[in-house]
């Protein structure tokens, strides 16, 4: 499956723009979500596939945050980041997350 394609089927389910999927090293992270620090707009994921075991759950991980920043403008790991994080989670817990995801 390829992960550009599932992102955007993500996006469109939950009524959210995509931004770019970026592939490279993310320091001590496996994923980070980059973002404008003043006005809380989401400019792109970016993921470490050679850290990550699991790229469907950075995804998953990073998207919440951007879902979080659209309407709360909040970057956090709170109580509002979780509840979307397990929304997400669960309504893609058909997708088999130790499935190879191409990326293109």
């Amino acid at each position: 499956m390829n992960i550009h394609g599932f992102y955007k089927t993500m996006c469109q389910n939950e009524h959210v723009s995509p931004i770019p999927l970026k592939f490279g090293n993310v320091g001590k992270g496996g994923a980070c979500l980059i973002y404008n620090a003043k006005t809380f707009e989401p400019l792109s994921i970016k993921i470490d596939k050679n850290r990550l075991d699991d790229i469907a759950y950075g995804l998953y991980h990073e998207f919440a945050h951007q879902i979080c920043l659209i309407k709360y403008k909040y970057a956090g790991h709170g109580v509002k980041f979780r509840k979307i994080f397990n929304y997400i989670n669960e309504k893609n817990k058909i997708i088999d997350r130790k499935q190879v995801f191409t990326i293109k």
